[in-house]
């Protein structure tokens, strides 16, 4: 009787030039490059033509950009300066934001809009599209009479560029009557929040924005309360 082999074809992971030892079944390959730690990412200031990993951005940041504001925590505070008088239609407050065993980029933006200027916050994660549903980033602005503005939802991966104003998903979108009313001095501070969802065993995709009564009651309003796990 005849007998059949069967080859098993195995392959590289595509980051192999970057330090990935990894050797892989065409099933397996799709999935482990979506959270490899050797996947590659431009440097995301678009004067800079440097690649590297994931991993070595961080450094590459503090080393040849020292002017982006680095500090490590789970919540730290954005301080966008001067904010009424930067101009619009341009990325004007950046923060690298170290917390969980990772690196964050905070971005503010300030953008024509008709009669009003808007503004938005968005956070990327350096690191792949698999590893950003892990994480839960909360932002938030509090008015004068202690209103609060509030954003959840998960970051973006830094690989994608940066996300569209228009995705309600991928960032805190307000007006400039928000911004002035959260503004002190002419600095508006950001309370940015990181949370590693992936430690409590349960992974949740989340995205709100909601508006908090300063004496503590329910929400005035809200897009999306419910967290949904996958």
């Amino acid at each position: 009787m005849a007998s059949t082999n069967f080859i098993t074809m195995t392959y590289q992971c595509g980051y192999s030039e970057y330090g990935c030892r990894a050797i892989l079944l065409s099933t397996q390959k799709a999935i482990h490059e979506t959270t490899c730690q050797f996947g590659s990412c431009l440097c995301p200031l678009l004067a800079c033509p440097c690649l590297g990993t994931f991993s070595g951005v961080s450094s590459h940041m503090n080393r040849h950009h020292p002017e982006i504001a680095s500090a490590t925590g789970e919540e730290l505070v954005l301080s966008a300066t001067n904010v009424h008088d930067f101009p619009g239609d341009h990325i004007g407050w950046m923060m690298i934001q170290h917390c969980h065993g990772k690196c964050f980029m905070i971005l503010m933006a300030k953008i024509p809009a008709g009669d009003q200027d808007q503004f938005y916050v968005t956070v990327q994660l350096f690191g792949s599209r698999g590893h950003c549903k892990n994480y839960t980033c909360r932002l938030e602005l509090k008015g004068c009479d202690g209103m609060k503005y509030v954003w959840v939802g998960n970051p973006t991966p830094i690989e994608d560029g940066i996300p569209s104003p228009d995705n309600p998903l991928e960032c805190f979108l307000f007006g400039s009557e928000i911004a002035g009313f959260c503004t002190v001095n002419g600095t508006l501070p950001v309370v940015v929040s990181i949370r590693d969802e992936s430690n409590d065993g349960v992974v949740f995709h989340v995205t709100r924005f909601t508006t908090f009564d300063p004496s503590g009651k329910e929400p005035l309003s809200s897009a999306l309360q419910q967290f949904y796990p996958d």
